[in-house]
């Protein structure tokens, strides 16, 4: 179970847009995170029925969104397999999704995601997610994809890092039909204790009409820690990153830079902004972990954004 309260009161929530204060996406409340039964009489097979956690590769597509206070949780049925080495097969039914605003998205939900270690420096995994939401109204998605990634070896100190993956998405609104493009390249090198990773992620759109949605993803940990960007808009998003993580003793460090631009330029949006992260944690006493993290937005003129700050000091203690 999980209980949320707030100190404060003078934040928004979303909707409805504009709020009065800068959104804050946590609201008040408690509920039952996980419940359900499993069974794992097979050797290689788990099959739960219940609510469920449920985190798929990197959690672009779905995850638990587990940096919020409510974390998402996930109704209906799950199997996952993996009495195969190389091979990992993950199937779920979805009846329900428990978001991070304490709301009950009813849907019918088909994810299927089969991954397999074709070598010790790479894994390919296909996927494909069918999301028929509730009521007919609803903007349903389906999507397929690959995703290529993976680590080798250059010398004992130094390691290459790497992934590409590309999806196409078909969304049906109540009005027409839309098709949108995603792609994704990562390349870094990894030298203990510091790994520099350079990025390129394309959320595409379809004559700046529709931009392509992730609506079960753990969006904190894209496209910048201000959350700028939790839905995507019409013209779709390219967002070219440098990130750098680390350790400086028995500090953990990590900085990222953003830079934000429209996939289906108009004439009034072309650059949306860019933005710098930071963010440094570390074991305190004993069990007792902390953690000082920051987001900085800086919003182009006539993007439809504005600059946005957030500052985040948490404290953690595990027993």
């Amino acid at each position: 179970m999980e209980y949320v309260s707030a100190l404060v009161d003078d934040y928004s929530l979303p909707p409805p847009p504009p709020p009065t204060y800068s959104v804050v996406a946590d609201p008040e409340g408690g509920e039952l995170n996980q419940y359900g039964l499993r069974y794992d009489g097979v050797p290689g097979l788990a099959a739960t029925l219940g609510r469920n956690k449920l985190i798929l590769d990197n959690a672009r597509w779905v995850g638990n969104v587990g940096w919020r206070q409510n974390e998402q949780t996930f109704d209906g049925a799950f199997l996952k397999y993996s009495g195969i080495k190389t091979l990992t097969g993950q199937y779920a039914y979805l009846s329900n999704v428990n978001t991070i605003t304490a709301t009950n998205v009813d849907l019918k939900g088909h994810l299927l995601n089969l991954s397999w270690a074709a070598l010790p420096q790479l894994t390919l995994t296909g996927y494909a997610y069918l999301l028929d939401y509730e009521p007919d109204a609803a903007t349903d998605f389906d999507t397929y994809g690959l995703r290529a990634a993976g680590s080798a070896p250059v010398t004992d100190a130094v390691k290459l890092v790497y992934a590409a993956e590309y999806a196409q998405q078909s969304a049906e609104t109540a009005a027409a039909d839309f098709d949108a493009d995603y792609l994704l390249g990562e390349l870094g090198v990894g030298f203990k204790p510091v790994t520099i990773l350079a990025g390129y992620e394309v959320l595409g759109s379809d004559d700046g009409l529709f931009g392509l949605q992730t609506p079960l993803a753990t969006k904190h940990a894209f496209q910048g820690w201000a959350d700028v960007f939790l839905t995507t808009p019409a013209t779709g998003l390219q967002d070219l990153y440098l990130s750098v993580t680390g350790a400086a003793g028995p500090v953990t460090l990590a900085a990222v830079y953003h830079e934000f631009s429209a996939d289906e330029s108009t004439p009034t949006i072309d650059d949306y902004g860019s933005e710098i992260d930071l963010s440094a944690s570390m074991k305190l006493v004993g069990k007792l972990g902390g953690l000082l993290k920051y987001a900085s937005y800086s919003a182009d003129d006539g993007s439809g954004t504005v600059d946005t700050d957030k500052l985040w000091l948490q404290f953690d203690y595990a027993f």
